[in-house]
């Protein structure tokens, strides 16, 4: 393989796309990891997480956010707490991230991705109690 990097971000949901976004962004080469698939599901959004990614201009063409939407909660009888927060499909999101990771500057090996993850998972399993690979 022989990818020359100075940081290698094994997976490419939020974390690690804005990790590897930012981190290019400041001058680093870059790998992100990612298989790129995942289960189709809906996630919330806290305003709060809403606020900073639209600060770092990261929600710019993301489409399918809605809301915010009202919620309500209440923790073992103790009154109810009411907030809101976003929805999104998180295949998008993570896609969408993802992209900004790239236009950072920042590589995302495509042919090599899988075996690159393949790598780190076994790395990781042989070490109990580490999961991740020390790069």
């Amino acid at each position: 393989m022989g990818l020359a990097c100075d940081l290698a971000v094994l997976g490419g949901g939020p974390a690690g796309a804005v990790s590897a976004r930012l981190a290019a962004r400041d001058g680093l080469r870059v790998i992100l990891v990612d298989p790129g698939r995942g289960p189709r599901r809906i996630e919330g959004m806290s305003p709060r997480l809403h606020r900073w990614l639209a600060g770092e201009g990261l929600l710019e063409g993301l489409d399918g956010l809605i809301g915010p939407l009202p919620r309500q909660t209440d923790w073992s009888g103790l009154g109810a707490a009411v907030n809101g927060e976003f929805l999104v499909e998180r295949a998008a999101l993570d896609a969408h991230l993802r992209a900004a990771a790239v236009a950072a500057r920042g590589f995302m090996p495509t042919d090599e991705g899988d075996a690159l993850w393949a790598a780190a998972l076994e790395a990781s399993a042989a070490v109990p109690g580490r999961p991740y690979l020390e790069i």
